[in-house]
This record gives C-alpha cells, sequence and structure tokens, in this order.
C-alpha cells in the first residue's frame, strides 16, 4: 500500500517519516549529504539534504527540484549564477556542469528524477509568476461545484516525464482517487486536508511539503483558496 510522504511539517522535520542516508547512484555529488525518504521504480526520489561547503558536478546525474529550507545555496554554471535563500526553489537539470556553494547550516528539500538523456538546465522557479486558467478535477471525482483552476508550468524533463510549475485553485472536494503520478506539493498559500486510504485527515498548509506516490489513494478538500509548487512525474 502506498501512503503520503510528509518531508516538512511548518519548519520541522516530521517525526513519523522515516529518512535513511544513501546516494542516488551514478556518481551522486549530494550522496554523502542526502536523507533519502521515498525511491520509485522509475527513477524518482525525495527527502532532505544538510550540506555546508562547495560541491561540484561536471555533468549532474539527474534532474533535480531544491526548495531551500535554511541557509542559503550559490548555483552556478558557465553563464547562470543563482543565490537561493529559504522558501526559494531552484532545477538543476540532469546533464549539467554546475557548482554548488551552500552556506553554513544550509539545509532543503529534493525532489529526484533519473533517465538515460540529458536535460541540462539551471534555473530558478519563479514561485510568484502569473497564473493562466487550466483544466479542473474531472467531474466524476468532484463532490462539489467545480473550482476554476490555474497554473503556470515553470519547465519539464522530457525523458524523465517530469513537469514543474505552479498551480491554483478556489475551494473543492474531491472524493477518494488513486493519483495518477508521483507527486511533491509544497504548499504556497492557503491549506488543503488529504484524507489517505484509510480516511484519516492529513492537513498541509502553508510552507508544508507532502509527496504523493503514483496510485495512493487520497480525497482532498480545500475551504480556502490553495496556491502550491509542483513537482509531477507523469506515466501512460
Amino acid at each position: 500500500m502506498n501512503a503520503l510522504v510528509v518531508l516538512r511539517r511548518a519548519g520541522t522535520i516530521p517525526a513519523a517519516t522515516p529518512f535513511a542516508r544513501r546516494d542516488l547512484g551514478g556518481g551522486d555529488p549530494l550522496g554523502a549529504h542526502r536523507l533519502v525518504a521515498w525511491t520509485g521504480p522509475d527513477g524518482m526520489a525525495v527527502g532532505r539534504v544538510n550540506c555546508t561547503g562547495l560541491l561540484k558536478a561536471g555533468a549532474y546525474p539527474h534532474t533535480e527540484l531544491i526548495i531551500v529550507e535554511s541557509g542559503g545555496l550559490v548555483l552556478e554554471d558557465s553563464s547562470v549564477s543563482l543565490r537561493i535563500g529559504p522558501g526559494e526553489v531552484a532545477i538543476i537539470g540532469r546533464g549539467s556542469a554546475v557548482r554548488i556553494d551552500a552556506g553554513s547550516g544550509t539545509s532543503w528539500i529534493f525532489c529526484a528524477v533519473s533517465a538515460a538523456a540529458p536535460a541540462p538546465m539551471l534555473q530558478r522557479v519563479n514561485l510568484a509568476a502569473d497564473l493562466a486558467p487550466s483544466p479542473p478535477p474531472a467531474a466524476d471525482v468532484l463532490l462539489s461545484a467545480e473550482p476554476r483552476c490555474r497554473q503556470n508550468p515553470e519547465c519539464s524533463d522530457k525523458p524523465g516525464r517530469t513537469r514543474v510549475g505552479v498551480w491554483d485553485s478556489t475551494p473543492y472536494t474531491r472524493r477518494q482517487v488513486p493519483h495518477r503520478v508521483n507527486e511533491l506539493m509544497y504548499i504556497l498559500d492557503g491549506s488543503v486536508t488529504l484524507f489517505d486510504e484509510s480516511e484519516r485527515a492529513n492537513v498541509f498548509g502553508k510552507g508544508d511539503c507532502v509527496f504523493v506516490p503514483r496510485l495512493t489513494s487520497c480525497a482532498w478538500q480545500s475551504g480556502v483558496p490553495v496556491r502550491k509548487l509542483y513537482c509531477v512525474q507523469d506515466f501512460d
């Protein structure tokens, strides 16, 4: 049975989430610093990193979303230099030649995906981006009026079937359904209650981060508008 993986609650490490110290393979430059909470059969992994100091990779081995919690990072390639502080988000693409300089006491949440083909990139994710209308949930799963949804698809790694962006919605309620994708959600505003397979309520608010593995059965209930960062791995 799949289950929700809670990565962050109001700035704390969830005591109930097991993390294992290990690398992601392929010459992972952050391997000594990773705490992995979940890995799947399709090359995706999520967890946390605690790191101080300078690390370099001639060809980064996976595409990685980074959500800084504390401290700060300087990420550089041959043409871009990014300073990423608490609450900010960046993406390192697979195959990028990158330099990572982590300040004292820096920690972050990661969502990484591996694939054979390179997808080099280094960019900040604009969490305040203007959003355009997007399709609502399917009518046959809704238990409320149809919400108004919007999103900004920031970038994608097509070989890894991965998309990153920002999405928001007016309040709605959705019945229990198996999640069709692997999805990391970082709540930017509002709050949402996800009900797991046993109907247990899990409330996530601003600054919280949860990962929903594919085929995890869950229901959605939001009484206020919600804005989230998403990192999704798609399946046919």
